[in-house]
């Protein structure tokens, strides 16, 4: 965070629990709250809430979710696990169309999607879980239990070495792969809109102690897509139990599949009588009520209370 002496001015939000180093698009927000609170905020970064709508339509009588582009409003206590999980597919079934639109290859929206977006660069790990490829084929390939791997990222101009991690996983998705992963180009923040609301999984495989801070994960729990992340940045601050769940940055792979074979995909797949995935709703509600703390909102009240009276 840098306050420009004297006028108090805040040139750049980058602090504690939201900051990060690609926020620079949620600029309008420290448009909007900056006035409020006497802040002259020429850039804000933070993780921008894109919360479910709990509303009806007045003319069908049903739940809907808010059209894309429009800041949706969670309210926990009056929406049901039909509703919710009803929402949630409806961003899984807008994620596919994106998908397609962009790659020209889709996929079930019914299997538990797996999604790695962010900046490609080789200490936050993007290919680590290609470690035994064999192993992971099996757990993505399961025909009662399929899973769907999806990554998307972009390069650093000062970094060598990118365009090589795009080339190699484009090749094991193409071969090893094939039918059960997609990397989706030009990552954006129109695809990661859809990336952090129709998934359902982020995951996150940085080296330790290397991360600033990351608000992807924060969009993503904001809409329920539940975090397996080894513990950096953010995701240090965050008690997971009950809500996604933490990796051993000393043996990501071999810790990641053996989640996916005896607890994530098992939660997934597993239905109540009405035929919902209540166990894993319940960890989205969780995820959600975790988000209310990670939102630029917040930082600017954390701002306001803490600098500035």
């Amino acid at each position: 965070m840098y306050i420009k002496p004297k006028t108090g001015r805040i040139l750049t939000l980058d602090g504690g629990q939201v900051g990060n180093h690609d926020g620079a698009y949620y600029y309008t927000i420290g448009q909007r709250l900056g006035p409020r609170f006497g802040i002259d905020v020429e850039r804000g970064n933070g993780a921008q809430k894109k919360w479910y709508v709990a509303s009806k339509n007045p003319k069908t009588n049903t739940i809907v979710a808010a059209p894309e582009g429009h800041k949706l409003n969670f309210r926990k206590e009056i929406i049901s696990d039909r509703q919710i999980w009803d929402l949630h597919m409806t961003k899984k079934k807008e994620l596919v169309e994106t998908v397609i639109q962009r790659t020209g290859f889709g996929y079930d929206p019914e299997r538990l999607v797996i999604t790695w977006a962010r900046r490609l660069a080789e200490y936050k790990q993007p290919k680590i879980i290609f470690t035994d490829l064999e192993r992971l084929k099996k757990i993505v390939e399961n025909s009662t239990m399929p899973v769907q791997l999806l990554f998307a990222g972009n390069t650093h101009s000062a970094d060598p070495n990118a365009k090589s991690i795009i080339e190699e996983i484009i090749k094991i998705f193409s071969t090893e792969l094939s039918g059960h992963a997609i990397f989706v180009p030009n990552y954006n923040v129109s695809l990661a809109n859809h990336l952090t609301s129709g998934s359902d999984i982020w995951l996150n495989t940085p080296q330790g102690n290397l991360e600033a801070c990351g608000t992807s994960g924060m969009k993503a729990i904001s809409n329920g897509v539940l975090n397996c992340t080894v513990l950096d940045g953010w995701t240090y601050e965050v008690d997971w139990e009950g809500a996604g769940w933490v990796l051993d940055p000393k043996n990501v792979a071999e810790n990641l599949y053996d989640l996916l074979e005896k607890e994530i995909t098992p939660l997934f797949y597993t239905r109540n009588a009405d035929g919902l995935p209540d166990k894993w709703i319940g960890r989205m509600r969780e995820s959600i009520t975790i988000a209310k703390k990670f939102g630029a909102e917040r930082m600017l009240e954390d701002y306001k209370k803490y600098l500035y009276t």
